[in-house]
Order: C-alpha cells, then sequence, then structure tokens
C-alpha cells in the first residue's frame, strides 16, 4: 500500500512539473522539455546537491557557461554535462534514477569557446544541427585538456589545421591528427615554420 502511495506521488510531482515546464518553456520561447529515465553518461563535469523538487539544477546549469544539458538524479544530486544528447547519441543511455534536460536558455555553442572544446568538427555538427557552419572552432582532439582553435570545414566535417597556417618561405603545410607541420623544400630553410636562413 505505500508503494502505491509512493508510485503516485512521483506521478502527480511529474505532472506538476511538466506542466510547470511548459509554462516557463512558453515564457522562454523553448521547446525543449525532460526526458524521464535517461541521462548523458560519461559527460558529467560536476555534480552537486540539490534539494529534490528544487530548479536548483537548472540555476546551476544556467550558471555555468560550460553546462550544455543535465542529468537530475532523484536522489538529490544534480550533474552538469557538457555535451547534449545530440551530440553524443551513444552516450545517452536508459537510467531509472535520472531524468535529463538539455539547457533551454543562451547555450554556447560546442566548440565556441575555449572552455567547451569539440573533440572533431563532426561532433559540433551533431551537436548543433544546421546552426553550425565552416569556420573556426576550438578543438581538443586529443583529449588532452589543451584546445585549440582551428578551422572546421563543415561539409567534410573535417578539421582543416592548413587553412591559415604559419609555414614561410613557400614550405608545405602538412595536415596532422592534432596540428600541422611544415615541410621545408629543398632550397635550404629550416625550422619549425621554415622561418631561419638558408645553412
Amino acid at each position: 500500500m505505500a508503494r502505491l502511495h509512493l508510485t503516485f506521488y512521483i506521478n502527480v510531482f511529474f505532472l506538476v512539473s511538466h506542466v510547470l515546464h511548459y509554462i516557463t518553456c512558453q515564457q522562454c520561447e523553448t521547446d525543449h522539455y525532460s526526458i524521464y529515465q535517461r541521462m548523458l553518461q560519461g559527460y558529467t563535469f560536476k555534480a552537486l546537491k540539490m534539494q529534490s523538487g528544487s530548479l536548483e539544477c537548472r540555476q546551476a546549469c544556467l550558471a555555468d557557461i560550460r553546462c550544455q544539458s543535465y542529468n537530475v538524479v532523484f536522489k538529490g544530486i544534480c550533474e552538469l554535462n557538457n555535451r547534449t544528447k545530440e551530440a553524443r547519441p551513444e552516450n545517452f543511455v536508459k537510467d531509472l534514477g535520472r531524468y535529463y534536460k538539455q539547457r533551454d536558455f543562451k547555450r554556447a555553442p560546442l566548440g565556441s569557446i575555449r572552455e567547451l572544446p569539440a573533440i572533431s568538427c563532426k561532433e559540433i555538427k551533431a551537436s548543433e544541427g544546421g546552426q553550425a557552419v565552416s569556420g573556426y572552432y576550438w578543438l581538443d582532439l586529443i583529449r588532452s585538456g589543451d584546445s585549440v582553435l582551428t578551422y572546421c570545414d563543415m561539409v567534410k566535417e573535417v578539421a582543416d589545421q592548413c587553412f591559415k597556417h604559419l609555414c614561410q618561405n613557400n614550405a608545405t603545410c602538412i595536415e596532422g591528427h592534432v596540428n600541422y607541420t611544415c615541410a621545408c623544400d629543398s632550397s635550404g630553410w629550416s625550422g619549425t615554420y621554415c622561418e631561419k636562413g638558408r645553412i
């Protein structure tokens, strides 16, 4: 009997929260909603204790520019994520004790700031959809924590490190996995960018 009452109250809570969310979404002009019993796994950068049923998790997400979405654990824990389910669909998994919510107000596009680098141009396109255009984005290709501003060709979904390179004296720019190198021709130039005089 007690279990039946608990189930009833949980259902009422979710119904009320969806109604309140619908009302606030109308005010914010957004169509994002929470997804019950799902979570984004592996992209939590901060976990916080919160009071169940409060808006603390949403407020914490809005206060941190890196926050793209969040998981709410029914036991009063908020997990801020630096990715969305669109960017990482393979990590969007079932979890009976959580719900998932994408940030719905002033979300920084993935790769647009140094604090929120993507791991590839393809990931940016998946995250941002039709909003992603070719241009410069912050990438951390080897997940070292050191992001690099790189040109992304969104048609091909690849990074082009040679788009704007520093190679000098007719050196050839050669794409690498993380960065580019300059191949000095046989004219005798040397140095990282073939900038040092002839030997």
